[in-house]
C-alpha cells in the first residue's frame, strides 16, 4: 500500500507539483510504472547534465530543460505510485538513489564546461 506524503509541499515544490499533477494522467494512460518513470527521469537528467559540459549555449539550454524535466518527473513517479497504490522497497531505493546520481552528473558536467570555457579565455 502506498503511503501518503510525509511532508507538505513548500518552496519550489509549490511550482513543480501542479505541473506534475497535470502530467500524471498521461503516464498512467501510457501504463508506465513509477519505477520506469524514475528511470526515464534519471536518464533525462543525466543526458541534460552531459549537455551542460558543452560550450554551445543551446546545448546548455537543453541541459537546463533536461534537469527541469528530471525534477518534474520525480514528482510524477510519486504521484503514479500513490494513485496506483503501489509501493516497494526497490522503488523507494531507486527514487532516493536517482537524485544524487543526477546531482553528481550535473556537478561534474558544470565543472567540465567551466574548465573548458576558462581554458579558452586563457585562465
Amino acid at each position: 500500500m502506498a503511503e501518503k506524503r510525509f511532508y507538505k509541499y513548500s518552496g519550489i515544490d509549490l511550482f513543480f507539483s501542479p505541473i506534475a499533477k497535470k502530467l500524471t494522467p498521461l503516464f498512467i494512460f501510457l501504463n508506465l510504472s513509477a519505477n520506469k518513470i524514475t528511470l526515464i527521469s534519471g536518464l533525462v537528467g543525466i543526458l541534460g547534465a552531459l549537455s551542460f559540459s558543452s560550450n554551445n549555449k543551446y546545448a546548455v539550454l537543453i541541459g537546463s530543460l533536461g534537469y527541469i524535466t528530471y525534477y518534474i518527473l520525480d514528482y510524477v513517479d510519486g504521484n503514479v505510485a500513490r494513485i496506483k497504490n503501489i509501493s516497494s522497497i526497490s522503488g523507494k531505493f531507486l527514487d532516493t538513489f536517482m537524485g544524487p546520481i543526477v546531482a553528481i552528473s550535473m556537478s561534474i558536467s558544470i565543472y567540465i564546461g567551466a574548465r573548458e570555457t576558462m581554458s579558452q579565455i586563457g585562465i
